[in-house]
């Protein structure tokens, strides 16, 4: 009963938003004439429209007569907001089909969604590859030098995998063992969450990549009948997750994860987070741009965990070449 009477306010909500719109489209109030321009309102029809967390809601649309307004608030072509185009990608992204998206899309997102529809909005992750494709291209144009990059550590994303071998054909890719970690647990029942995350410690912390294969191995006669989802889910990505065993081991703390970058991504969100006025696009660029420095400096300086400095200097020349001097 709460939801339906929230959905039935935010329609009558929307709708008002509508309906002031187009007043000050047509430039009068309900029932005003004026000479000249003989546009009119011209009653409202229904529309469906889902939102985030809240599912369908009726609104009701005011038109023109002459077909000439269109609404802000609930475009013509949208039948639901931006965020759940997102989360769309986001499930597409994790391995879940189109067709079993539009079997629990009304569950999940409050309306259902047919599999040409997860084949539309899928299609925007071929424009993200593109975005990552023109990231890449830009940072070759300014100076970093693709042959020398030998490892790409990153979360999963496919599109962006794809991307990026095309773009560094010498490099490899490394899943991040904590994003797939998650991932496992994700299928695993709670009581049964703490066994299975400390084997898959054992097996990302293995003293070589012949013993972590065997571990794995062993993990996959445990579990494969009783969570053969999780055990598939780990398989998959085996091959990217054992990436960091081709480098030198004093390196492998540093490259088994992410955190690097997101710990980076944490800075600038710490520092721009207190900022209520920024006076520039380019003064914003330019802080980033020192964050980026001071941390690439403590880097060069200071070890992390067992990771040698070592790791900054002669093996990634990439960096010399692309990065200014301190």
């Amino acid at each position: 009963m709460v939801r339906e009477d929230v959905s039935k306010a935010v329609g009558e909500y929307l709708s008002s938003l509508i309906r002031l719109e187009l007043e000050a489209f047509l430039g009068r109030k309900p029932y005003e004439r004026r000479d000249g321009d003989g546009n009119h309102r011209n009653g409202y029809y229904h529309r469906h429209f889902s939102l985030k967390r809240l599912g369908q809601v009726l609104v009701k649309v005011a038109p023109d007569r002459r077909g000439k307004f269109r609404s802000l608030v609930l475009p013509r072509s949208k039948r639901y907001e931006q965020e759940l185009r997102q989360d769309i990608c986001l499930m597409y992204l994790t391995g879940i089909s189109t067709a079993t998206l539009s079997l629990i899309s009304e569950k999940l997102l409050g309306r259902k969604i047919s599999a040409g529809e997860v084949s539309r909005v899928s299609k925007e992750l071929m424009e993200a590859a593109a975005s990552w494709r023109e990231f890449f291209k830009d940072l070759k144009c300014r100076g970093l030098r693709a042959e020398l990059v030998q490892l790409g550590v990153m979360d999963g994303i496919l599109a962006l995998e794809e991307v990026f071998k095309e773009e560094f054909p010498k490099a490899e890719v490394q899943r991040c063992i904590v994003h797939l970690t998650r991932n496992v647990l994700a299928k695993v029942p709670k009581k049964l969450k703490g066994q299975v995350a400390s084997e898959l410690k054992d097996i990302f912390y293995a003293p070589s990549e012949k013993e972590a294969r065997e571990r794995f191995a062993e993990f996959k006669r445990r579990w494969e009948e009783e969570l053969p989802s999780a055990v598939a889910c780990l398989e998959r990505a085996l091959e990217s997750a054992l990436s960091f065993f081709k480098f030198p081991a004093e390196e492998w703390l540093g490259l088994r994860t992410t955190n690097i970058i997101e710990r980076l991504n944490k800075e600038f969100k710490r520092r721009t987070k207190v900022m209520e006025i920024v006076a520039s696009e380019k003064a914003l660029n330019n802080l980033l741009a020192f964050i980026c420095l001071k941390m690439e400096i403590h880097w060069r300086k200071s070890p992390m965990g067992r990771v040698l400095s070592a790791m900054f200097k002669p093996q990634l020349e990439a960096a010399n070449e692309f990065t200014q001097n301190a």
